[in-house]
C-alpha cells in the first residue's frame, strides 16, 4: 500500500505577498517542489496551486490554498476531502513567532498560538490534530506591532538563516515521508552551535 501525505504551505496569494514572512510556509513547499523540478500549478478544482511528487516510494501532494490566510480551512478541507487523506497524513508548513529565525520546530496537535491560518484550519477540519512545520521569524521589536511585522519581507541579515533552514530541511525531508518524527526533532531542535 502506497504511503500519501499532504504537505501544505500557509500564505496570502499574489506577487505582493510572496517574499513576506508570513508566506514562509508557501515559500517552503515551493523551493522543495522546484527541487524535485515539479513546480506547483493552479487548480481550479483545488482551490489552490498543487503538484504531486514520489520520493522513496512515498507520494507527497504539495498544496498551497489561493485563499487568504484567515481562509485557508476550506481549500485544505476541499483538498483533503478530494484525495481522501485525513489529518494524520496532513502536515502544515507555516510562519511561526514563537520559534527564531532560522530555526524549524515540529509539533504535532495542540491550539493554533493565535496563527489566523492555523485557526481556520482547525474550525474545518474540527481538530489541530495533524502535523505542523513551525518555521521561526521571531518577533518584532516593540513597538513594531506584529500584524506589520509579518507582513513584511525578512532583513537582509535574516535572508541566509532561512536559506540555511530550508536546506536542512530539504536534505532531512525522508524522514518526513518515512515517519520519522523523532530523528527530525533530534536534528532541528537541538540547541544550534555557535559559528
Amino acid at each position: 500500500m502506497t504511503v500519501v501525505w499532504c504537505l501544505c504551505g500557509l500564505g496570502n496569494p499574489g506577487a505582493h505577498y510572496a517574499a513576506q514572512r508570513h508566506n514562509l510556509g508557501a515559500q517552503l513547499v515551493e523551493y522543495l517542489f522546484d527541487g524535485h523540478r515539479t513546480p506547483l500549478s493552479f487548480n481550479k478544482k483545488l482551490g489552490g496551486r498543487h503538484g504531486k511528487i514520489t520520493i522513496r516510494g512515498t507520494q507527497i501532494h504539495g498544496f498551497i490554498p489561493e485563499s487568504y490566510m484567515n481562509l485557508s480551512g476550506g481549500p485544505v478541507q476541499a483538498f483533503l476531502r478530494f484525495f481522501d487523506l485525513g489529518p494524520k497524513q496532513f502536515i502544515v508548513a507555516h510562519d511561526e513567532l514563537d520559534v527564531p529565525t532560522g530555526q524549524l520546530r515540529l509539533k504535532r496537535g495542540g491550539g493554533s498560538g493565535g496563527h489566523n491560518g492555523l485557526k481556520d484550519i482547525d474550525r474545518h477540519l474540527g481538530s489541530g490534530d495533524y502535523y505542523r512545520l513551525r518555521l521561526g521569524i521571531g518577533r518584532p521589536i516593540p513597538p513594531q506591532e506584529v500584524a506589520a511585522y509579518v507582513l513584511k519581507p525578512p532583513l537582509l541579515g535574516e535572508m541566509p538563516l532561512l536559506r540555511e533552514l530550508f536546506d536542512d530541511i530539504d536534505a532531512h525531508q525522508h524522514w518526513l515521508w518515512d515517519g520519522s518524527w523523532d530523528k527530525l526533532k533530534n536534528h532541528f531542535h537541538a540547541p544550534k552551535k555557535e559559528p
